[in-house]
């Protein structure tokens, strides 16, 4: 089993019942492990599209909503709409293809800093290097988003370290009950919490400005 077959199968586990995205060379190998899956992959014309029907997605059926991409234009096409789930704390997953790692920072096809570019939105952006990380960081992205997510979690997988094949039956093994995998260093847009507003507060000066005083 590879590291693509077993991401896949932890997202079965976890629940999800589609992924909105748009194919490239650096991701086919998780489209591959896809193909032989029972989630719905809804292919979307462009990248952009993907993120704002993941997010959609998720505002309406209370889950995280997924969407994928491959490395490059591809990953930077889907840049605007995971500022605004980041922006609305809407819990995605965002997946991106990159450059095996031995061709990374070469300056070849696509390549580009995938990391420090959605790291300022997102919660958490992983870049794993192997295929164990890669695991550990889909299932600590899952457990976030089904727990106390407030917002996009982004990963980005190396063609080579989807193709990993030193992964084993058991290391694709999910316990959403466990708290190994929650943390609390993620952030938050804006550094905001759910009790940013006082709605007595509000209701006070709305009626303020109804009934104003001496009037």
């Amino acid at each position: 089993m590879n590291t693509a077959e077993c991401i896949v199968k932890i997202l079965e586990n976890s629940g999800v019942k589609h992924i909105f995205g748009h194919p490239g060379e650096q991701i086919i190998p998780f489209y591959g492990a896809l193909n032989n899956s029972k989630i719905d992959h809804v292919l979307m014309r462009h990248e952009q599209g993907a993120v704002h029907a993941a997010d959609a997605y998720s505002r309406v059926s209370g889950n995280f909503g997924v969407c994928i991409s491959t490395a490059g234009p591809g990953a930077l096409n889907m840049v605007m709409g995971v500022g605004v789930a980041f922006k609305d704390s809407i819990p995605l997953l965002v997946i991106t293809g990159d450059n095996s790692l031995n061709h990374e920072n070469d300056d070849e096809f696509q390549d580009i800093d995938i990391e420090a570019i959605f790291k300022p939105i997102t919660i958490k952006t992983f870049n794993p290097k192997n295929g164990r990380s890669a695991i550990n960081n889909i299932k600590k992205a899952v457990k976030i988003l089904n727990n106390e997510s407030r917002g996009p979690i982004h990963i980005n997988f190396p063609k080579n370290v989807l193709l990993d094949k030193s992964i084993d039956d058991n290391d694709c093994n999910l316990d959403l009950s466990s708290d190994y995998y929650l943390f609390s260093d993620y952030r938050v847009a804006s550094d905001l919490s759910y009790d940013y507003c006082d709605y007595n507060k509000i209701d006070e000066a709305l009626l303020e400005i109804k009934n104003p005083e001496g009037h």
